[in-house]
């Protein structure tokens, strides 16, 4: 996947595609122009535009590297980027 398909689908994460908050980021649901739908977990940068959590981050990234289980999301890909950090997921619906 590339970035800008990214940036594109959550227009440039914009807080109508937030789906969930958490202490090191947040995610967002964003529909590629293929029509699949993913989920983009970007970190919180800090007020002076560093990231924070890039060791969370790096750590996030190998251990989803190297899990294979049914039960766990798929990680797509990932952005490493100098004003972005995120991941992205497979996006499950949740069950009611």
């Amino acid at each position: 996947m590339v970035y800008e398909n990214i940036i594109e689908a959550t227009k440039h994460f914009d807080n109508e595609h937030i789906i969930g908050v958490g202490w090191q980021g947040s995610v967002y649901k964003g529909e590629l122009q293929t029509g699949q739908v993913v989920a983009d977990k970007k970190l919180h940068s800090l007020q002076n535009g560093e990231m924070s959590n890039v060791k969370a981050f790096t750590s996030e990234l190998q251990a989803l590297t190297k899990i294979r289980h049914r039960n766990i999301v798929r990680l797509y890909g990932y952005c490493f980027h100098s004003r972005f950090l995120f991941l992205v997921y497979e996006f499950l619906e949740r069950e009611a």
